[in-house]
């Protein structure tokens, strides 16, 4: 009887890239996977940072108003990735792997989603500089 025939890496690779993209995206990875090596990660739009000097909350809503106003006014994509890991949390920007931010869990003092701005997160923490942000 004949022996079937054995797929190399090579002739899979060719195969897959060949195949229709449906076929293709079930075994491609996806990136925020590799972002995140098992740690919960949620797909987010990073606004940036603004410094605050206290807790009050008129201030984190400042600063939350400063960062939308500097926001662009079409729908925001989701393009960065939140990664909260075991000490810290981190976004990093999903097409390339860049971390634009690390922040320790033991200098975070607040974190909450804003109640005027319901798809907004907010967490403010303190920076080696000793001051709010």
């Amino acid at each position: 009887a004949p022996r079937p025939m054995a797929l190399g890496p090579l002739q899979l690779m060719r195969t897959l890239r060949d195949s229709p993209a449906a076929l293709r995206r079930k075994f491609s990875r996806d990136r925020t996977e590799s972002l995140s090596h098992g740690d919960p990660l949620f797909k987010v739009h990073y606004l940036g940072t603004e410094k605050i000097y206290s807790l009050e909350p008129e201030q984190a809503e400042a600063a939350i108003g400063r960062l939308l106003e500097g926001a662009p006014p079409r729908k925001l994509g989701k393009d960065h990735a939140l990664v909260v890991r075991p000490r810290y949390v981190e976004v990093k920007e999903i097409a390339t792997g860049r971390q634009l931010t690390k922040t320790y869990l033991q200098d975070i003092a607040y974190c909450a989603a804003d109640s005027a701005h319901p798809n907004v997160f907010l967490y403010i923490c303190k920076q080696r500089a000793q001051q709010l942000q």
